[in-house]
């Protein structure tokens, strides 16, 4: 099987009005690498770095489980999306 590697960026504007900007390194479904950006909030905000780290590895279909599951664990809180909109975001691709 021949999986193609894909860098991109993607502009997405949640509903509300948040923008979500994703920069995503993607092989056939899995993530390789990401880095999150826009104008919502992350609390505490070293947060960010661990939410990315996290999504290393997982399925796109799985980045709203994955980002549920570690902001209980991790006592995190995002204002300005949800994690169902990222996975909306990066199935777009």
């Amino acid at each position: 099987m021949v999986y193609v590697e894909m860098k991109l960026h993607i502009d997405y504007k949640v509903a509300g009005g948040k923008m979500l900007r994703i920069d995503v390194e993607i092989e056939g479904a899995i993530i390789k690498d990401i880095r999150l950006a826009g104008d919502f909030f992350i609390y505490p905000e070293e947060a960010i770095l661990l939410i990315e780290k996290s999504l290393k590895g997982v399925e796109k279909k799985q980045v709203a489980k994955r980002l549920n599951s570690m902001l209980k664990e991790k006592n995190i809180k995002i204002i300005g999306f949800k994690p169902q909109d990222l996975k909306e975001a990066i199935e777009r691709i």
